[in-house]
């Protein structure tokens, strides 16, 4: 006959007890890729080991719990998360290795070059769909799996937080460049919906709080978060929890050590110092008030101007130590006080607060030092000219001097005897940052914004001042025209390590060039913008997200380079082993409190400075979206393995904020995504079309969530197979989304029939099937239809030849897919007339199968019965193929399920466990099976 018949052949003595769930026929002879892939997805599909390593390699056992890195929340796009398996290679070849479950996929590909043990790293892409442990098991043979928690959002972890409060209680105290302590925590407060695990952290200036655990009853709970890391900076900085809802709160990091012996600053240098920066007399009033911080460590300039009024000169009376010693520099005299306001405007130096000098009027500040008691001491300076009268702004008895004098800077005379300088050197009214360091009977270390001076002159002794001026000492005249922003003293000499830490926290507030590299190497410029990757989300924490700058090295030596801007920071730090231009990759920690684009200026002199995109949730860009309808439009098909073109969908949006978006949503190798810009007058509904790329892993219905907040998913469906190459198509489960017809038209015991078709995930509708069959009742196939497109359905309309699908009302089922059972007593069979096969050097077959007994049994056959596909065992458990017996090693004479592939000339088991040539002349005129 010419047709195809599924089942058994009439007048053939062997006849077929056994199941097909599937069959494929494609007019054409398929890749090692491509058949790899189809057979890869079939052994996923109906739990069978199709190929040890998805390639040409071959393995022998896989250890699935070598590592793992990174977390998943649920309804978040994973990011940085990885699995490290480990295989025994037994033969060299590529491999393709995935494992799937709740919306996730970890995948890894490649080339095996050497047998033995080899670690496979499997990264992950999707979004998880639902909290808990899932198991994801790999998509080889022989296989293993692997557990990974998807926590909720809300704790990372299994309980639910409906809020929280971050303001419950602090403890402890930091500094810049020193590790903290473990005393140092945040206790926050949550109301707990439900029980369960949590793991709750917040980031930011390289200090991590954190804590986990079980919250085991409902209710609001205290958690405490102990910090770990190491300041990069100090001043205020925000913490936000890595959780939604979310919460932040503010630390201070302390500029100053608890050792310090007097400390002066218009901004707040310690957490224990809780009172005023300044005491201000009015000029034209005469009357003086207290003038404090901000609660983020700024002078309180709105209570300053509250309290100036009308009168447009103020006066510094006294600046108080933040030490805790009570060390207050005072100017009694009211003609020789400074400024902090001129003419009803803030002086500042570098848009920060400062305290102007006048030379005119002898202006200064006394500070006492008489608690120096060794040559080993620090007195710290920021001070700048202003330009017309360029002498003293920080001197001392006896003869002491340090930063300016005589027109000229980088002075420094600490033995009575004459100022040591760089005669060539004139000032200039920049910001200067000037640290000198006591060593006792050693020559006195000096530095001017980082750099070391010391030796210019051939130093100076190490000789401690008595008494400190800001500006000159009286002696002489030698006032200058000029600011002060800070002093610091220690009756210690600092380690070049604290210097370093103190003169880079000071360069960074005031706008300083203080060093080059913060560590021994010297750099003589940078470039910001070489590179960036990542993306950036206002209220979560950075993940993945880098920014490459590249020096130019004149000195080889370490390096500590940062830049912190709106509570996330960019670090690295290592050592240049060599001169010339080197990249460095700052990597980014924190949570960004704030949207829209932000400067990050590195600590560095000379500095460059890079701009980086904090994106609204709601869009991952400066728009703000209230809701999204995933499912206006869709268009395109894709098949698995096979790279998407033209595949889209259309969602909408309804805008509140116009502004910029960057939406995706990732599954099973393929991101839908678009970005762009909604314009217009809010509130407005906009259409979003999200363009498909990559490829496809596994066929079947996928959900897609975007990565936005809030969310929307949407639903996709990947073919087995392209459609253009089928032939003929039969199966239980969907093959294409194209196709809209029924699986299969099933008759009933009492003879009514029905098409049953799929689910909306594409499989078989058995809910459908076993309604319309009935409680203990038997359901016939009468027809399979082909979803090819080609019209070739098989069909028996004989009743006593017709397969069954149900029996006494239970669906037949191999593990745990829907099969058809033929039965040789019956010769069961179904049917595709005037069905005519390719050459055989143009042909692919694919069929999964079970066969029931093994005496005489075949299921697949010609016509003629000397010329068959697929599987005839007997005693001696031959496999044949047109004809011929081979003997099989191990023993495929067993009732399980098999895979069988006819691909050109060669014929496979299960993707490739027993291998065998196949005659070139032409199957068959028809093909049965």
């Amino acid at each position: 006959m010419n047709g195809l018949i599924i089942g058994n052949s009439p007048g053939l003595s062997q006849n077929l007890s056994g199941s097909v769930a599937e069959l494929i026929i494609i007019n054409k002879t398929l890749s090692t890729t491509d058949r790899q892939t189809i057979e890869r997805n079939q052994g996923e599909f109906y739990g069978i080991s199709a190929s040890s390593a998805n390639g040409t390699a071959e393995v022998s056992g896989y250890i699935c719990s070598t590592a793992s890195a990174g977390t998943m929340s649920a309804g978040a796009l994973v990011s940085g998360v990885t699995q490290t398996i480990t295989a025994t290679v037994t033969k060299e070849g590529t491999y393709n290795i995935s494992a799937t479950a709740n919306g996730v996929t970890f995948a890894g590909s490649g080339v095996f070059t050497v047998t033995g043990s080899q670690n496979i790293i499997l990264r992950a892409s999707g979004t998880p769909i639902t909290q808990g442990n899932q198991l994801f098991t790999l998509n080889t043979s022989t296989t293993c799996s692997f557990s990974r928690a998807t926590s909720q959002p809300s704790t990372n972890g299994t309980a639910i937080v409906s809020g929280y409060n971050c303001t419950t209680a602090s403890a402890g105290t930091m500094l810049p460049g020193v590790l903290v302590s473990a005393g140092v925590t945040q206790t926050i407060t949550a109301n707990v919906t439900a029980t369960g695990t949590y793991n709750i952290s917040a980031t930011a200036n390289g200090v991590t709080f954190a804590a986990s655990g079980t919250f085991t009853i409902t209710g609001t709970q205290d958690i405490l978060l102990r910090a770990t890391g190491t300041p990069t900076d100090g001043g205020t900085h925000s913490f936000a929890l890595n959780t939604a809802p979310t919460c932040s709160f503010s630390r201070f990091t302390d500029i100053i050590p608890s050792t310090t012996s007097a400390a002066y600053s218009l901004r707040k240098l310690n957490t224990d110092y809780s009172g005023p920066a300044i005491r201000v007399r009015r000029g034209h009033y005469n009357d003086s008030l207290d003038i404090g911080f901000t609660a983020s460590g700024d002078l309180d300039t709105a209570s300053l101007k509250a309290f100036m009024g009308d009168d447009n000169n103020g006066f510094i009376t006294t600046w108080y130590d933040q030490s805790g010693n009570g060390r207050n520099a005072t100017q009694t005299t009211p003609a020789n006080q400074p400024q902090i306001v001129a003419s009803g405007l803030i002086h500042r130096k570098n848009s920060r607060p400062a305290i102007r000098h006048i030379a005119a009027n002898a202006s200064r500040l006394i500070l006492s030092t008489n608690y120096l008691t060794t040559n080993n001491w620090t007195v710290n300076v920021v001070q700048g000219l202003d330009g017309g009268a360029n002498q003293r702004m920080l001197s001392g008895d006896p003869g002491w001097i340090l930063g300016f004098w005589g027109d000229r800077e980088r002075v420094f005379g600490f033995n009575s005897n004459g100022a040591l300088y760089n005669g060539a050197q004139t000032p200039t009214t920049a910001n200067q940052l000037y640290t000198a360091i006591g060593q006792g009977s050693a020559t006195a270390g000096v530095f001017r914004n980082g750099t070391d001076i010391s030796a210019q002159g051939g130093g100076d002794p190490s000789n401690r001042p008595t008494i400190l001026y800001t500006s000159s000492n009286g002696v002489g005249g030698e006032f200058s025209n000029g600011s002060t922003q800070e002093i610091i003293v220690f009756n210690s000499s600092l380690s070049t390590t604290a210097r370093k830490a103190l003169e880079r926290n000071q360069a960074l507030f005031y706008a300083i060039n203080a060093s080059s590299a913060n560590g021994t190497a010297e750099v003589s410029g940078y470039t910001c913008s070489i590179d960036s990757a990542g993306t950036m989300t206002a209220g979560v924490p950075v993940s993945g997200v880098s920014q490459t700058i590249r020096a130019t090295v004149t000195t080889p030596g370490t390096y500590n380079i940062s830049a912190t801007t709106n509570g996330v920071t960019f670090a690295a730090s290592g050592t240049f082993a060599d001169t010339g231009s080197q990249n460095i990759v700052l990597t980014a920690t924190g949570t960004p409190t704030a949207l829209g684009n932000q400067s990050f200026m590195l600590n560095t002199s000379p500095t460059c400075s890079f701009s980086r995109a904090i994106n609204q949730p709601s869009t991952n860009g400066t728009a703000i979206v209230s809701g999204f309808d995933c499912n206006t439009a869709s268009a395109g098909n894709m098949a698995v393995g096979v790279a998407v073109s033209g595949v889209t969908q259309t969602i909408r949006a309804t805008v509140t904020s116009v502004g910029t978006y960057n939406i995706s949503a990732t599954t099973n190798g393929v991101t839908f995504a678009a970005s762009g810009t909604f314009s217009g007058t809010p509130p407005f509904s906009q259409n979003i079309t999200l363009t498909a790329t990559g490829t496809p892993t596994g066929a079947g219905t996928q959900l897609y969530i975007l990565n936005t907040a809030p969310n929307c998913s949407f639903s996709r469906f990947t073919d087995v197979i392209p459609p253009s190459t089928q032939n003929a198509a039969y199966s239980l489960r969907k093959f294409r989304s194209a196709y809209s017809g029924a699986a299969i038209n099933v008759r009933s015991s009492g003879g009514a029939t029905q098409d049953i078709g799929f689910t909306a995930s594409g499989d078989l509708d058995t809910t459908a099937l076993k309604a319309f069959v009935g409680v203990g009742n038997n359901g016939f196939v009468t027809t399979w239809y082909d979803q090819s497109g080609n019209g070739k359905n098989a069909i028996q309309t004989t009743l006593v030849n017709q397969p069954q699908i149900v029996v006494n009302g239970i669906v037949q089922t191999e593990n745990g897919r829907p099969v058809i059972n033929f039965s040789g007593a019956a010769a069961s069979s179904l049917i595709a007339s005037g069905f005519t096969l390719p050459s055989s050097t143009n042909r692919f077959i694919s069929t999964v199968q079970k066969i029931q007994t093994y005496k005489n049994t075949g299921v697949v056959w010609s016509d003629a019965g000397t010329n068959n596909f697929g599987l005839q065992s007997d005693a001696t458990a031959a496999y044949f193929f047109n004809g011929t017996p081979i003997a099989l090693t191990p023993n495929f004479n067993a009732t399980n399920v098999f895979l069988y592939t006819l691909n050109g000339t060669t014929g496979l088991i299960n993707g490739g466990t027993n291998t065998h040539s196949v005659s070139t002349n032409s199957l068959m005129n028809g093909l049965i099976i």
